[in-house]
């Protein structure tokens, strides 16, 4: 750069995560952008990009917290009670937790074959066994819940798609389950996503295997819209928080390659103070 451009004066890192070098060579001189180079092809298994080692549902008991231990069991802690309770099982990638109200708290992980495990119950009460679920899966779950009585589960499968598998019953756990389809696209992360309490209407979001972020609305009857290409670039998974506030709004947070976190809401785009080493958690 130096035989090319000659003197040097100053390197800063932009807004957008490029670094901008300013020459100084007394006459013509320049501003240089300098981009990191392209994100790495999607692949298909866990790693940097699928980080998910944890699930928070809001139930009646308050934030219940859903953890993978270091035994690969999953625990649960409610609010800031500080006792971790196992729920057992041996989990490959997750948990994903998620509430439709009540003290019900519903929990997702995928087992050592892969497949999507699910188990329901309430904080300090009844919980039941571990069901299976099927699929051939290669990242941590995302769970949502539009209703009392429904249930949304997303992840990734072995061709780097999205799948979702959804429930409507009244028990436990039971034959509601519908069968597995297919949402498309090539993933490079494990997907994120919210549900907006006042529309009724949820943002899925996954890392594409050209390292751009897409998005696509949900609603309770299936998908409303198809895929979005963004501007955004990010380095993990997308996470997602919605706020109630009487108007769709969605807040999605990832890293980037350097590590710093960014922020996109209704006031734009900005980055956070500090670098990470792990992806947000949704």
């Amino acid at each position: 750069m130096v035989t090319t451009y000659g003197r040097l004066r100053s390197v800063t890192k932009g807004p957008d995560g490029n670094l901008y070098v300013t020459t100084s060579n007394g006459s013509n001189d320049s501003i240089l952008r300098v981009a990191p180079p392209p994100p790495p092809p999607a692949q298909c298994t866990a790693g940097a990009a699928d980080p998910t080692p944890s699930g928070v549902a809001l139930s009646s008991a308050g934030p219940t917290t859903v953890v993978r231990g270091t035994d690969r069991s999953a625990y649960y802690t409610v609010a800031d009670s500080g006792t971790f309770v196992s729920l057992g099982g041996k989990l490959t990638q997750g948990p994903a937790a998620v509430s439709w109200g009540g003290d019900r708290t519903d929990v997702f992980v995928v087992g050592d074959d892969r497949a999507l495990y699910h188990k329901a119950g309430g904080p300090g009460g009844f919980w039941a066994g571990w069901e299976y679920l099927g699929g051939s899966l290669t990242s941590s779950p995302l769970a949502l819940s539009f209703s009392t009585g429904t249930l949304e589960v997303f992840a990734r499968g072995t061709a780097c798609t999205l799948w979702w598998k959804r429930w409507t019953g009244s028990a436990w756990t039971g034959s509601a389950w519908t069968g597995w389809t297919s949402l498309g696209g090539v993933l490079a992360s494990a997907p994120g996503g919210a549900l907006d309490p006042d529309s009724g209407r949820a943002v899925l979001g996954v890392r594409g295997s050209n390292g751009a972020l897409y998005e696509r609305i949900m609603t309770a009857g299936g998908p409303a819209t198809a895929w979005t290409q963004r501007a955004d670039v990010p380095w993990s998974s997308p996470a997602y928080a919605a706020a109630a506030d009487g108007r769709e709004a969605f807040t999605v947070v990832y890293l980037l390659r350097d590590g710093a976190v960014r922020v996109r809401d209704s006031a734009g785009t900005r980055l956070l103070n500090g670098y990470l080493i792990g992806g947000p958690e949704h």
